[in-house]
Order: C-alpha cells, then structure tokens, then sequence
C-alpha cells in the first residue's frame, strides 16, 4: 500500500493496480450510503480492512459502473483510484510523464499530474470538470468549418448541394416526405421560395441522344456567301470561328 501522505483529502492516487475505487472516510463523493456488508480488501502487508459506506465518484461525464466507489475509514494515507475499473467500463486512460487523463469516446473527462517527489499520478477528486469542454478533446483529426448562411437563398442553396443538387421537385418530395425533419431551417416553402436556379442541377440531368447526327448551323448571314465573296481571308476565319456545333433531329415533327 502507498504511503506517501497528500496534503489535501481530495487527491487521489491514479492505481492501475487497484481493482477499484477505495475512498477514505472524508473523501468527495456523491451518493455515500452506509453499508452492513461492505466490501473487503486485502492489504499488501496480509490484512484486510472492510467497507463502511459506498458511493460514487462526484465525475457525471462517466459511465455510472465507472464512479462506484467504496469508502474505508482505515485508509488513513490516500484514496485510490482503479484504472482498471475505469477500463472495464468504457474509458482509456492515457499516461505521459507528467499528466494522466481519462477519456470517453476520446474526450478528457479526468485530468491528472504526476508528482515530482514519488513518480506517482495522482488525481484531484474536487477539481475536475462537470462537463467536458471542446479543447479537451486531444484524440482524433478533424478539420471543422463554420459557415454563416446570412440570407434564407444562402441557406437553401447551401443545403441544395449538400444533397449533390437534385431536381426542385424531387427534392420538395423527399422533404414532404419526411426525409430532412433534421435539417435547419429546411422546409418546402424556403425551397418554393428561395431555391435559385442550379447550373448543376441542369447539367445534372441532362439527356442526350447519341442515335441524332450531329449538323453545324450558323448564325452569321455572312456563312451563306461563298468564300471567294471575302475581301480579307482572316475575316473568313474570324467568321467561322463563330460557328455552333449543335444536335439537330434527323426528322424535326418527331
């Protein structure tokens, strides 16, 4: 058992060696509630010291199995707590040379420092967070943007083409339908409303019919002279170059 003496009731001893949370009797907790039974651990000299009371770790972002505690008033040095119990509910614990903390779905929930003195981490049990903060998240890569839509044309155009720019009216009946109840501000009457034409969409959608011979017509009058009728022969090139490719049916009443 350790024996090195904290200053303050409220540290505990980070032990992954521990199989659960030990209090002492002054210990901060929640829920403290004697017990008849409590339960009993065997101490490294061969003793054995029993329960008085459980209760549960004053830490709400854990997991509830993760905060049960047992609080023994011979404890007469330091609380321990387990990181094997943390562990075996959900939780990682990450060790540095100078700092341990305990995440959940890689967010710091406990934070810890290693002593100078003995080498051990400890935690204070009266000064951790209630509710986890963004930059406590130290695990994973993100890349996170904000966007501020200013008008409702900015908005519906944004979502527009989160969903890759579908057709106005196939978009309106997904959304009657139910499909987008969670999305911000997204209705059927900003979509009426405030949706601008889409180039994507257009492009998007459009059908062409390989079978149809592909002709040239011009827009030009001048195309219709012969081209001996040009004075400057650059004014022939210049002239051609305003030619359209376009499909035209082979049979115009189809």
């Amino acid at each position: 058992m350790f024996t090195h003496n904290t200053t303050r009731t409220s540290t505990a001893i980070a032990d992954s060696g521990c199989t659960g949370h030990f209090l002492q009797i002054d210990s901060p907790c929640l829920n403290k509630t004697p017990t008849s039974n409590g339960l009993r651990v065997l101490l490294p000299d061969g003793s054995t010291i029993q329960a008085t009371h459980t209760a549960l770790l004053d830490m709400p972002n854990l997991p509830i199995a993760a905060r049960q505690a047992h609080i023994f008033p011979q404890l007469k040095h330091n609380a321990l707590i387990s990181i094997s119990q943390f562990c075996d509910h959900g939780c990682t614990a990450l060790f540095t040379s100078t700092d341990v903390q305990i995440l959940v779905n890689s967010t710091t929930i406990i934070r810890g420092s290693r002593q100078p003195t003995t080498g051990l981490w400890t935690i204070d049990l009266d000064n951790q967070p209630k509710s986890p903060t963004s930059n406590e998240r130290i695990l994973g890569h993100t890349a996170n943007s904000v966007y501020e839509m200013e008008t409702k044309s900015d908005l519906v155009t944004y979502l527009h083409q989160c969903c890759y720019s579908p057709t106005t009216s196939g978009w309106l009946k997904a959304i009657k339908s139910g499909f987008f109840t969670t999305w911000p501000g997204l209705d059927e009457t900003i979509v009426q409303k405030h949706l601008p034409k889409s180039a994507a969409t257009i492009k998007g959608h459009q059908k062409e019919n390989s079978a149809e011979p592909l002709r040239t017509t011009s827009t030009n009058a001048q195309l219709d002279q012969k081209p001996h009728e040009f004075k400057n022969p650059d004014e022939l090139h210049r002239t051609a170059s305003k030619h359209e490719a376009r499909r035209i049916p082979t049979n115009p009443t189809r």
